[in-house]
């Protein structure tokens, strides 16, 4: 099957934000964007699971299957449940960079016991500037700026990161990735702090998280080509939780982890 040539990508929109905003989990914003097709529109199809702490700083994990859905353009645009809705405005091979739509985590009162008497922080679609320069083949260092997160919408996060992947056989590739994030005051009080008027419902301290580091992340991923048209995506995601982030009296556990699998079949490898 190929995609035609007239097909747009309005047509595909509504379709593929529904399955992203069903996938909406702690993906942070480092991508491993390839370079657009050369030739003509590829499009992918299958099914993922997502493994995804409960809310930042918790201790248990959710897990959502999903169906997964792929479709990226020679003009730069994509639409994934793995990576969003975007545009990667690149002329060159070995340099990506553009924006994409991405839903943010939504925290209820309901997801943990330290939240109760918290007020719940809505699903929001951020907005996600993001560079990458592949300076070697199988190494590429990243970036991205996330914008639009919280309850009020004036949550940021910069984050910077690299990444190293090799092929060990001819059907097996293995990665490694590892980052840094620095979040703003909105961001880090709406998901880590504890204003004054909070403190009687929840029973907890007040406690102000004001910006800084964020994090530091590491992530081990593999692809198996199964087929000449099956492949399976493994990503295993870590989080270690820093300054205010840490010592916060919502935090359960300074180690966040993540699992994503994505099996893909691809109907024009």
């Amino acid at each position: 099957m190929r995609i035609p040539k007239g097909l747009p990508a309005a047509r595909l929109l509504p379709l593929c934000m529904f399955f992203v905003a069903c996938a909406v989990h702690a993906e942070g914003g480092l991508l491993l964007v390839d370079a657009p097709p050369l030739d003509q529109a590829h499009l992918s199809y299958g099914g993922a699971a997502f493994a995804y702490p409960s809310y930042p700083g918790s201790a248990s994990l959710s897990v959502l299957p999903i169906p997964a859905f792929e479709w990226t353009h020679p003009s730069g645009i994509f639409v994934s449940t793995d990576i969003g809705v975007g545009w990667n405005l690149s002329p060159w091979r070995n340099v990506q960079f553009g924006a994409r739509l991405w839903p943010d985590l939504a925290r209820r009162s309901s997801d943990g016991a330290r939240l109760r008497g918290l007020r719940d922080i809505p699903l929001r679609v951020e907005r996600t500037l993001f560079a990458n320069w592949e300076p070697v083949p199988f190494a590429q260092l990243q970036s991205s700026l996330r914008t639009g997160l919280g309850p009020d919408a004036r949550g940021t996060m910069l984050e910077l990161g690299a990444s190293i992947g090799a092929p060990v056989t001819s059907t097996v590739l293995l990665g490694l990735t590892a980052g840094v994030s620095r979040a703003n005051t909105a961001w880090r009080q709406a998901f880590f702090g504890i204003l004054p008027d909070q403190t009687q419902a929840s029973g907890l301290p007040v406690f102000y998280a004001g910006a800084g580091w964020q994090d530091f992340q590491t992530a081990v991923g593999g692809e198996w080509q199964i087929t000449h048209d099956w492949r399976l995506d493994v990503r295993l995601e870590n989080w270690r939780l820093l300054g205010a982030a840490a010592a916060s009296p919502l935090t359960e556990s300074r180690w966040q982890h993540g699992l994503v699998l994505n099996l893909w079949h691809d109907l024009n490898p």
